[in-house]
C-alpha cells in the first residue's frame, strides 16, 4: 500500500510572492477599469444630450420653429422665469428631478446649492421669484441659438439654418449658457483654469468644463451629438456674425493637449 504523499503549505515567501503579483495586476487594471468606467460615463452624457435634442425639437415643434429663449425677465408669482430651464420645464420635468434624469451629466461632482460652481461641478438655478424651486444641471445653452428680447445682434432665434451642422445649441457647461464674442475667433482668448468660474467675464469658459479629457459634448442645430476638443470650439459657428477664419488665441498652458485645431 502506498503512502499518501504529505501536501506542502505555501512557505512565507511564496505568500508574499503571490501577494506582489496580485497587487502588480491590480496597479495595472485600475486606471484601465478607471478609462472603462470614464467613457460609459460619457457615453450616457451623450444620451443625455441627445433627450435634449428632442426635447428642443418638440419644443420648436410647437413654436414655429423659434427656439427658446436663453432668458426671460417676466419674473410674477405662478409664471416663473429666468433661464432656458424654466422655458422647458413642461418638456422634461423641470425643478428637483433626480442626478439619474437628463439634466445632470454622471461625471459632474455636485456643486454647493447656489447659483454657478466651480468646474466641473453642476451648476443651481433657484427660482426665488415664485416658489423657491431649485433646478440643478450641469448643461448649458448657446445664448446666440435662442430667442430673447434683450438686443443682442446675431442670433440664430430660429431652426433651418443652412449652416446648423457646425451651429451649436446645446452643450455640457457649468453656467446656463454664454457664447462667443461678437468679433473674430482670436478675440476670444481662454481663461486660465483658475478664472473659469470666478468671472462672469468669460463667457467662452462657461463651456471649458473639463469632465471628458478637455472635450465635452455638444448638440448642434441639425439635432446630431458629437464629442467636440475645447480648442475645436473656436471653429463652431456661434452666431451669424462669428468669423472662423484667421488665427487661433494663445491657448493657456492647461488647454495645450486639448483636441480641435486644425
Amino acid at each position: 500500500m502506498k503512502s499518501k504523499r504529505k501536501q506542502k503549505a505555501f512557505t512565507l515567501i511564496e505568500l508574499l510572492v503571490v501577494i506582489a503579483i496580485i497587487a502588480l495586476l491590480l496597479s495595472i487594471m485600475m486606471p484601465a477599469l478607471g478609462m472603462v468606467k470614464e467613457k460609459a460615463r460619457a457615453v450616457i452624457c451623450r444620451s443625455n444630450i441627445r433627450q435634449w435634442g428632442t426635447l428642443f425639437a418638440l419644443y420648436t415643434n410647437d413654436y414655429n420653429g423659434t427656439l427658446p429663449p436663453h432668458w426671460s425677465d417676466n419674473r410674477t408669482p405662478g409664471n416663473p422665469s429666468g433661464t432656458w430651464i424654466i422655458s422647458m420645464e413642461s418638456y422634461y420635468g423641470g425643478a428637483n428631478v433626480d442626478d439619474e434624469q437628463i439634466s445632470v451629466c454622471p461625471s459632474t461632482k455636485k456643486g454647493k446649492e447656489t447659483e454657478g460652481a466651480t468646474d466641473p461641478h453642476t451648476w443651481i438655478w433657484e427660482e426665488t421669484a415664485s416658489d423657491g424651486r431649485i433646478y440643478r444641471n450641469s448643461y448649458a445653452i448657446n445664448n446666440y441659438a435662442s430667442s430673447t428680447t434683450s438686443g443682442i445682434q446675431g442670433l440664430w432665434e430660429r431652426t433651418g439654418q443652412k449652416q446648423s451642422n457646425n451651429i451649436p445649441l446645446f452643450m455640457e457647461g457649468w453656467r446656463w449658457g454664454g457664447g462667443f464674442s461678437e468679433r473674430h475667433m482670436s478675440d476670444d482668448v481662454p481663461p486660465t483654469r483658475d478664472e473659469i468660474t470666478k468671472s462672469v467675464n468669460y463667457p467662452t469658459g462657461r463651456y471649458l468644463v473639463d469632465r471628458h479629457d478637455l472635450a465635452i459634448n455638444v448638440l448642434f442645430m441639425d439635432s446630431h451629438v458629437e464629442e467636440v476638443g475645447f480648442k475645436a470650439l473656436w471653429d463652431l459657428k456661434w452666431h451669424k456674425t462669428y468669423d472662423t477664419n484667421g488665427d487661433y488665441p494663445d491657448w493657456p498652458e492647461w488647454m495645450k493637449n486639448a483636441k480641435g485645431e486644425k
